[in-house]
């Protein structure tokens, strides 16, 4: 049991000096892990500012495996409600992990968009534990912004984990605050490239590129790749009138651990 666990909390620590588990989304994930520009259900988990661009309430599922491993899967469940003058809330939940470990993440989301331009901010409550471990505790802020400086072109960033630790039961100093800074062009209805360039203050910076392809209205191809650890990740997603399917699967060329594959739902209330 012992070697179990420790081989357990080895990959946790290697997969997440790779990726946040709060990366959720298989179109994120198809995407490279990008999560700016993105626009949709899964940015109550972002960039909040993103959340008033959905103008119809929304709610998002999503399951991701790591490596074939069951201890190190990730369940999300969230919801987007417009208010109004131009206002959106949301909240999420998230959880990694099994019996051994697990991280349990409680997001509560709010936006204002001002002519083309939004602004956000959300709390996160977050709780991780280890077998016969006391539970660790804290809470952190994040802020974004996003505006549209062409027809074509977006800029978006937010800073993540802003805040030291406002509770804990016991010291864990793990997450450093994270900044993310993206750029979206739209040269087509089509086609949409995204960049991103990620910053963790004790880490060096990460740089992202995707793309996403629409060739028929309800189908989306994509593909990404992530500079720092390398790997390459793909996906497709079939978006109908309230219903959006999105599968991914990402391989880290990095180790011989090998594939993340991830699948989300999002349900839209149409008027």
């Amino acid at each position: 049991m012992k070697l179990i666990y420790f081989i357990l909390l080895f990959l946790s620590s290697f997969y997440a000096a790779s990726k946040s588990p709060k990366k959720t989304g298989a179109r994120v994930g198809g995407l490279g892990e990008i999560t700016t520009n993105l626009n949709d259900g899964y940015s109550l988990f972002f960039n909040p500012a993103e959340i008033t661009h959905q103008h119809q309430a929304i709610l998002v599922s999503s399951y991701e495996n790591r490596f074939f491993i069951p201890e190190l899967s990730t369940t999300s469940i969230g919801t987007i409600l417009p208010l109004k003058k131009h206002m959106a809330a949301g909240i999420g939940l998230l959880r990694f992990g099994g019996d051994l470990y697990h991280e349990q993440l409680m997001s509560f989301s709010f936006g204002h968009e001002i002519d083309k331009t939004g602004i956000g901010l959300r709390a996160d409550i977050f709780q991780s534990q280890a077998i016969d471990q006391h539970p660790f505790y804290t809470i952190f802020l994040n802020v974004g912004g996003i505006t549209q400086v062409h027809p074509h072109v977006s800029c978006s960033a937010y800073i993540s984990q802003l805040s030291p630790s406002l509770f804990t039961k016991h010291n864990q100093g793990d997450y450093t605050t994270s900044m993310v800074l993206g750029i979206a062009y739209k040269p087509y209805a089509s086609i949409l490239i995204l960049t991103e360039l990620e910053k963790q203050i004790q880490h060096p910076s990460t740089f992202r590129v995707a793309t996403e392809y629409n060739p028929i209205s309800y189908f989306f191809i994509r593909l990404g790749m992530c500079q720092s650890p390398f790997y390459f990740s793909g996906g497709c997603g079939i978006h109908g009138k309230h219903l959006a399917i999105d599968i991914s699967s990402i391989y880290h060329f990095s180790s011989s651990l090998g594939f993340v594959n991830q699948l989300s739902l999002i349900y839209q209330w149409k008027k």
